[in-house]
């Protein structure tokens, strides 16, 4: 069964989204500076959790709650634009993409399509999906937990072109589901697929017609990313064993550097730290390392400044403020570690909170740990300064949070929490 439901949509919102898509033709290019109202794709406006402006801070009985919904299961995170929300979720053998209305939590349209979880995943964490959408202008981008790839209608749900990243091109069967979620470059929308010759893919955001693929790497969850090295951009992605760097317009691989352990434990997007140093992390066996990147003509060389096992981040994020690098490091119990950028040492461990992601907000940071405790906290070489806390859901979580201006968006695998951080 494939179907796609249009639901009533608020007289406002339609207002809104019209002068927004007549009045602003972004097109498909995917390189315009997104507006500060916007999370447009996994880890935000700039993938690494890094957003502008300053978060109040709330008081014991929390932010104010806006409102609560429940929805299907599924570790996708919200991705927002002009006031509407999208995600992913599981309805029995179906998997969903729904849009939603940012201030109620009311359904605007969903698109269901049967996709049963296959043979081949693992279910005891959760049966996904996991990909998050990637927002560009008119159009939405999502990838099931088979590798089912969909660009859609962002207004109605229509779906404009599909393609199956495992079943047509052969791409990596892991055992936890396809969890990459896609990356945007000029008119290109770019997916690792996994396997001989097509480690990574990049299709034309207009029709998904294949424009190249490239490196003989099988897939790992994690999300690719862009970077600019000595003024070139280059794409940057974590994948089984390995880390590699790839021209973005071409797919050629520039580089390559062997990470060990279990491919599927690299969650984690590598995470750029300026001056040429690239770092990158996982856990079960993969440990922590910071790369040195350097042009030399044509070439990119590659240079290993250190390794640690005592930084392993398993599904949380990891934040950059200044020198130092903000992580849960390890596997079950995970404190909060500072780690210095230059030589790998760990600087401070505080067990304050669980295994936590974090988003970076001006001069301050908002964490959300996996046991659904919100809290408001400055980072620095001097150890975790807590200013306001509070448990907002008692579910296991793992999904990051969304932040948008002051509200907050929680996704547990089962419900989907609005929370405004606004002093008032």
């Amino acid at each position: 069964m494939v179907s796609t439901r249009l639901y009533p949509i608020p007289l406002s919102l339609f207002l809104c989204l019209a002068i927004v898509l007549g009045a602003v033709p972004l097109g498909l290019a995917g390189a315009a500076e997104p507006a500060v109202d916007e999370w447009p794709q996994f880890g935000g406006p700039t993938r690494d959790f890094r957003i502008s402006g300053e978060l109040a801070e709330f008081s014991s009985d929390g932010p104010r709650e806006i409102w609560r919904r429940q929805l299907g299961e599924g570790y996708s995170s919200v991705a927002v634009a002009d006031g509407v929300l999208y995600t992913m979720l599981r309805d029995g053998g179906d998997e969903l993409i729904v849009a939603l209305d940012a201030d109620s939590g009311t359904t605007l349209w969903e698109h269901r399509y049967a996709e049963p979880v296959p043979e081949w995943v693992l279910v005891n964490q959760g049966t996904g999906p996991h990909s998050t959408p990637l927002i560009l202008s008119d159009r939405l981008f999502v990838v099931g937990v088979r590798g089912a790839f969909f660009c859609l209608d962002r207004a109605s749900g229509k779906v404009l072109w599909r393609r199956e990243l495992v079943d047509e091109l052969g791409g990596t069967r892991d055992d936890r589901g396809y969890a990459s979620s896609p990356l945007a470059f000029e008119g290109l929308v770019i997916v690792p697929v996994g396997g001989e010759g097509r480690a990574l893919v990049a299709f034309t955001q207009s029709d998904g017609v294949e424009v190249w693929r490239s490196g003989d790497f099988e897939a790992a969850p994690a999300s690719p990313a862009l970077i600019e090295l000595d003024g070139q951009t280059q794409l940057v992605a974590f994948v089984s064993e390995a880390v590699a760097g790839f021209i973005p317009r071409s797919g050629e691989l520039l580089w390559q550097h062997p990470h060990e352990g279990k491919g599927n434990r690299h969650i984690n997007t590598p995470l750029w730290c300026g001056a040429g140093r690239l770092f990158v992390t996982s856990s079960w066996g993969g440990g922590s390392r910071l790369l040195q990147l350097e042009r030399s003509g044509s070439s990119t060389e590659v240079d290993e400044l250190w390794f640690t096992n005592e930084v392993r981040v398993a599904f949380s994020n990891v934040v950059r403020r200044g020198d130092l690098l903000f992580g849960s490091s390890g596997e079950t119990t995970a404190p909060l570690a500072a780690v210095e950028i230059a030589t790998g040492e760990v600087v401070w461990r505080d067990r304050s909170f669980g295994r936590a992601n974090l988003v970076e907000a001006g001069g301050r940071t908002l964490l959300f740990d996996e046991h659904g405790v919100l809290a408001l906290v400055t980072l620095s070489r001097d150890g975790l300064e807590v200013h306001s806390q509070k448990k907002i859901v008692d579910e296991l979580v793992r999904t990051p949070p969304t932040v948008v201006g002051s509200r907050v968006y929680i996704r547990t695998r089962t419900q989907l929490v609005a929370l405004d951080l606004s002093a008032d």
